[in-house]
């Protein structure tokens, strides 16, 4: 069995509304210096499968890219179902990292 996530790591993750550019930007201008990375699902598959607005995942890579911070798409759920070149190509956003399933 697993402990779980150790819980110095919760401290330093952040989670944002979905689909909030604004929020997403605030946080960036506050602390962007300090994001390592910004995982998000491209089509949230634990909110029954709402997709993120193109404009979100826009922002998000433009933000990550300033900043230098890695952005990961996680297309476990979405993966191939989306297409055979999952969201990046749905949204025409290259992530840096992609997750599949």
């Amino acid at each position: 069995t697993s402990a779980g996530v150790p819980e110095d790591f919760s401290k330093h993750t952040l989670v944002l509304d979905y689909n909030n550019s604004q929020q997403l930007e605030e946080v960036f201008a506050s602390i962007g210096d300090q994001i390592a990375c910004v995982i998000v699902e491209p089509v949230a598959g634990n909110m029954n499968l709402i997709p993120a607005n193109k404009e979100f995942l826009q922002t998000m890579r433009s933000l990550c890219t300033q900043h230098g911070s890695i952005l990961i798409f996680d297309e476990v759920m979405c993966g191939f179902r989306v297409g055979l070149q999952g969201a990046q190509a749905l949204y025409g956003i290259a992530a840096d990292l992609i997750c599949m399933g």
